[in-house]
């Protein structure tokens, strides 16, 4: 009896390689294995729907769904890191508690990431900083983002959201101006979810 074969996407991590390569086989099932960093990743599964299973950052997932995607998650997390507990600062910022952001930059991949939604949601709650109280510097233009790819942007009012103009976020971030801080990028150069 031939088994059902599924493409897989996922970044290399000591979690899935067992399925990537194959030492784990799911029963019935022979997956079509595909490595990719996970921005690119999200952005291929939002744009074009590209694999059966893949890796999916949780703001995305739910951007996509209430936007009527047919997507299906399962409580699995591979990546296993607290994002939001990973913020670096310039040492001539000024910065000496996470307060102390208010009215400097933070530089993210960009703003619906997950990554970037765990940053202002403890930097508000746990501190008292608002996300209107902060410059918000993207590194992904609408072109390759997961937000161009749901067609989310945003919200209106105060919230002040710019896009980087160098391939780097870090140079962006703490080149110019009263830079502060930088959300984490994951593994890759320029950053991920």
């Amino acid at each position: 009896m031939s088994r059902l074969q599924l493409s897989f996407v996922s970044a290399y991590n000591e979690r899935v390689q067992p399925l990537m390569d194959g030492t784990i086989q799911p029963e019935g099932v022979e997956l079509l294995p595909t490595y990719s960093d996970p921005s690119e990743t999200f952005w291929r599964q939002l744009k074009f729907q590209e694999f059966e299973i893949s890796e999916m950052s949780l703001s995305s997932y739910l951007i996509a769904r209430s936007r009527g995607m047919d997507f299906i998650a399962i409580p699995v997390f591979p990546s296993r890191r607290f994002f939001h507990a990973e913020l670096s600062y310039h040492v001539d910022s000024g910065i000496k508690q996470a307060s102390d952001v208010t009215g400097h930059r933070i530089g993210v991949g960009e703003y619906q990431q997950t990554a970037s939604l765990w940053v202002r949601g403890t930097l508000d709650h746990d501190f008292g900083v608002s996300q209107y109280k902060v410059d918000w510097w993207m590194e992904r233009t609408d072109e390759l983002s997961h937000g161009g790819a749901t067609g989310f942007a945003p919200p209106n009012g105060s919230l002040r959201c710019f896009f980087a103009r160098t391939n780097s976020l870090a140079v962006a971030t703490f080149t110019s101006g009263s830079a502060a801080a930088s959300a984490p990028a994951g593994s890759a150069p320029n950053g991920t979810d």
